[in-house]
């Protein structure tokens, strides 16, 4: 397994996000009460990177559209005047720039080695039910508010691209997803199609929102779309999932990072992370490339200890404990 391709970040006064530091991992999980910072950091971290490796991108358009913001000093927060963030890149420096009153700007030290197209942000299965109008939107409203633009990315390139020769690498991982979950996903005439069965075929808009979010991570490995030497930020991939199912994922992550995909994920399961856990256990190796960060409300995160029974899901378990005790007041 590679090296992490952004090794290092800092954040300053980002939304929620007070000042953060940190050396970061090939699989990263934030956790943390809603409205910590996690999304803020990953959609932040998606518009950087997705406005860097292109040649002619506007950062401050980007950002407007992936927030759904149309003043973007709105980000900043904390009363102060500036935020920023600082990613390195393969020892490249990318620096992010948000002051009041001044143009946002984006820094970079050299060229960033990184496709546009194999840099991804997975969220919301909930989008299937409605994709086919995002994309008649996009059609008649390109560059405008209404749909935030990592979900608009994402659903273009899962329709519209496909690399036979970079998706190559997944077939294992794909069949093991289709034997454990029993299903197939595939794309036919612009429709997302789920396949049951050699003869049960079904509109992604009709599955389970679970199979939904199976879908999501399937086709963008199936496509090639997901490949070594990328960045995927995921939100909340146990959304709608049983336990059991979330267990699954969790497999799937690791495998992804073993193959030199660098993964950004929110997640509140305990269950996923549980199992992320035994893995770590299994191959004590993961525990070098893999990294929890917990999100707080005073806008401070911090390194989650790891140790030999893995990541620390104390911050997880604290609701759980209180109901517990909660309950024994009734016995």
């Amino acid at each position: 397994m590679q090296n992490p391709i952004i090794s290092h970040i800092e954040v300053k006064n980002l939304g929620p996000v007070k000042k953060w530091e940190a050396d970061l991992a090939n699989l990263n999980f934030f956790i943390g009460p809603n409205a910590s910072g996690k999304s803020y950091v990953n959609m932040a971290l998606y518009a950087m990177l997705t406005v860097a490796t292109k040649e002619k991108a506007d950062i401050d358009k980007k950002l407007r559209f992936v927030f759904q913001e149309k003043e973007i000093k709105n980000l900043i927060s904390w009363k102060e005047k500036k935020a920023e963030v600082l990613l390195k890149i393969n020892e490249n420096v990318l620096n992010l720039h948000i002051n009041k009153g001044k143009k946002v700007y984006l820094s970079k030290n050299a060229t960033i080695d990184l496709s546009s197209d194999n840099i991804n942000f997975v969220s919301m299965p909930d989008v299937l039910n409605v994709y086919s109008a995002i994309n008649l939107f996009v059609k008649e409203h390109a560059g405008s508010l209404g749909v935030s633009e990592n979900i608009i990315d994402f659903l273009t390139r899962l329709l519209n691209l496909e690399y036979p020769e970079r998706a190559k690498v997944w077939k294992d991982i794909l069949k093991e997803m289709e034997e454990k979950i029993e299903a197939k996903f595939f794309i036919e005439r612009d429709k997302i199609i789920a396949s049951f069965n050699k003869r049960e075929k079904i509109n992604i808009e009709r599955v389970a929102s679970g199979l939904k979010t199976f879908s999501l991570i399937y086709l963008a490995l199936k496509q090639g779309i997901i490949a070594p030497g990328g960045i995927v930020f995921i939100e909340e991939p146990e959304e709608h999932l049983h336990p059991k199912w979330q267990v699954i994922m969790a497999d799937v992550l690791v495998k992804m990072a073993l193959k030199d995909v660098q993964l950004f994920v929110s997640t509140h399961s305990d269950y996923l992370l549980k199992k992320i856990n035994n893995l770590m256990q299994k191959t004590p190796e993961l525990k070098e490339k893999i990294a929890a960060y917990l999100f707080t409300p005073d806008g401070r995160p911090k390194r989650l200890e790891i140790d030999k029974r893995g990541i620390d899901l104390l911050p997880l378990l604290n609701t759980f404990y209180k109901l517990y005790e909660e309950e024994q007041e009734f016995i």
